[in-house]
């Protein structure tokens, strides 16, 4: 999230393979925490409904505010065949695993067409938020409180007990 290395930090839930890697991110006041993008490769999706089956969340630590937290585009997974239309129409490039989502990917013309728009979604210290990795969402900044969060990574870990259900993601051994 654009926050200096020693504020991210990858721990593990448990010494059995199934469990999920934790990503614990700490923003202090002036970290630029800024970004919008999505989880997942918009053609994909919308084309082999490549990751649609998956879910991720975060624990939020402290209080946040408007200011200090997580943006959606509530029910925007349900024009996912229509975004990559208009996607492909623009010439837009398949981009990669994770896709930035700026003005020029999610118009204002999306927005208003699919009836949604960027939202903010404060939780209070101890909330858990649980989303899916194919909803466009980000974060505001720069921080101006605090905020420590763990985000806990869902992601199946293959029979072989190193392949993960994502294999761009890397590896068990590589996450552990």
């Amino acid at each position: 999230m654009g926050m200096a290395p020693d504020n991210v930090t990858w721990g593990r839930a448990t010494d059995h393979p199934t469990r999920s890697p934790v990503l614990c991110v700490f923003a202090r006041p002036g970290d630029s925490t800024s970004f919008r993008h999505i989880d997942v490769n918009i053609k994909r999706l919308a084309e082999e409904n490549h990751r649609a089956n998956m879910i991720q969340g975060s624990v939020t630590l402290t209080d946040e505010d408007d200011r200090n937290c997580t943006t959606i585009v509530p029910g925007m997974h349900r024009y996912t065949q229509e975004w990559n239309r208009r996607l492909r129409a623009r010439n837009f490039p398949d981009g990669g695993v994770v896709q930035e989502v700026g003005n020029d990917i999610l118009t204002n013309k999306d927005l208003n067409d699919f009836r949604t728009r960027w939202t903010t979604v404060p939780c209070k210290a101890g909330d858990a938020r649980i989303t899916m990795p194919h909803l466009p969402h980000g974060c505001t900044g720069p921080a101006t409180i605090e905020r420590p969060t763990m985000l806990p990574w869902y992601v199946g870990i293959q029979e072989d007990g190193n392949s993960l259900e994502v294999p761009e993601s890397g590896s068990w051994e590589q996450l552990s």
